[in-house]
């Protein structure tokens, strides 16, 4: 969001609510997206001695509610991914080159990247009334659609199915999971924190589909559900979820309102950075028009809060807990928000996730790299720092899924993939579900 006069803000606001209003009534995918970001261009920059990784982050840190953070380095020579409105294109890309940081264009008009993304989206015919059976796995769907969906499951599966209501967004929206197996031991599973990363999403509600799917065939998953639980939250922020198909198809942040629109437009809350874990720290910011904006204060979201509460309730019950993201093919290890510092099961953590990769890699040969958090970038406020740090969960990971890379589709992830990566991190988690039996048997 940018800078604009009043009136301007006003007409920009009127005519947003307008546009809603008008597409919550049909159910078709909004163009808005590709306006939005007509003239948008993505940059690679690259730092090459400490100085330059100083200056690169003084820049982003300066300009944070004028650019979107894709990628952030945080060493040198690692990449930081950065989207510029047109109107700072100049001073932006001429600062990096008079500072020496390497620096190219990736992407010269983001309007270009939405064309096939929002043309498969527009011909999706969505059904109202649906039996569970008929739900599509390999096609991305509504929030409004995956709720009826768990509905459905719990409704056909009541002996070891059970829905759970988290709590409620800002909007109203239900934070609903679904409780797979007859353990009272169990492992939590969330997505879609971040609303742009929709295959996060897709991915919880695949692993949905598969447990339901394979319970009654096979034996051994029945045996791990009955001895670990799976609990998914497929959507955790479901109003910035339902914001990216009825309005900006990379909003990331929360939909929360707390300022006069008239002094400030910006709206919500990165929920990734409003966990009580070294609150307000490097890696977030203060401004509401930052899409790192950590919020007015530590659980200051009805998103968080619930997660928090329900956490915090099971956590004598919850041995480990898998926050799904995109992307990267990264299977990050705690804690993000300092390079130093480590759980003290760092050394069994590290073997859990190797494990899993290697499992996960025989799937579709796809490579996930295990790494610290920290390495990939430096944040405070996340939620899995949070779990290990204020909870008795022993066992806490963040998975970055596909693509690998940006040139393969980035935050666009186009629906043929749907399924392999939900095929292969469903293969992931299972290796963890399982080891965390072992654990528990030799306790």
């Amino acid at each position: 969001l940018f800078r604009k006069t009043e009136l301007n803000i006003m007409m920009l606001l009127l005519q947003t609510i307008f546009t809603i209003g008008l597409l919550r009534i049909g159910s078709g995918y909004s163009n808005k997206a590709l306006e939005t970001y007509q003239g948008h261009i993505l940059l690679e920059a690259v730092p090459r001695t400490e100085q330059q990784l100083i200056t690169l982050q003084q820049l982003i840190h300066c300009n944070n509610s004028e650019i979107d953070v894709w990628a952030l380095s945080s060493s040198i020579r690692k990449k930081s991914l950065i989207l510029v409105a047109p109107q700072r294109h100049y001073d932006i890309y001429k600062r990096m080159l008079d500072d020496g940081i390497k620096v190219k264009i990736v992407i010269d008009n983001l309007k270009s990247m939405f064309a096939t993304h929002a043309n498969i989206i527009e011909r999706r015919v969505h059904k109202r009334n649906f039996s569970s059976k008929d739900f599509d796995l390999s096609e991305y769907h509504t929030y409004d659609e995956i709720t009826e969906y768990m509905k459905m499951i719990s409704y056909q599966y009541p002996n070891w199915t059970k829905l759970i209501s988290v709590g409620y967004s800002f909007e109203g929206r239900e934070l609903l999971a679904i409780k797979i197996g007859t353990a009272s031991s169990s492992f939590w599973i969330d997505a879609g924190i971040h609303s742009r990363e929709w295959i996060s999403v897709s991915s919880a509600v695949f692993i949905i589909g598969q447990l339901v799917k394979q319970y009654n065939l096979d034996r051994n998953l029945r045996r791990l559900l009955s001895e670990t639980s799976w609990i998914i939250l497929p959507v955790f922020n479901p109003d910035g979820y339902e914001f990216t198909w009825n309005g900006d198809r990379l909003w990331r942040k929360s939909r929360s309102k707390y300022e006069i629109p008239l002094f400030n437009p910006c709206v919500g809350v990165d929920l990734n950075r409003n966990f009580d874990m070294d609150f307000g720290g490097f890696g977030s910011s203060s401004n509401p028009c930052s899409n790192v904006y950590h919020g007015r204060h530590s659980f200051s979201e009805p998103e968080t809060r619930a997660v928090m509460r329900y956490l915090s309730k099971m956590q004598d019950k919850i041995k480990a807990c898998i926050s799904l993201h995109s992307f990267s093919q990264l299977w990050l290890m705690p804690y993000g928000n300092e390079q130093r510092h480590y759980p003290t099961n760092y050394k069994e953590m590290v073997k859990l996730a190797n494990g899993a990769v290697k499992q996960l890699r025989r799937v579709h040969r796809s490579i996930y790299k295990v790494i610290k958090a920290s390495d990939l970038y430096i944040s405070t406020g996340d939620a899995i720092d949070w779990v290990l740090n204020a909870t008795s969960i022993k066992y806490a990971f963040t998975v970055e899924l596909r693509p690998a890379t940006l040139e393969k589709g980035g935050f666009i992830l186009p629906e043929k993939e749907i399924v392999p990566t939900g095929e292969e991190i469903f293969i992931g988690l299972k290796f963890i579900a399982e080891n965390l039996i072992k654990v528990k048997d030799a306790d």
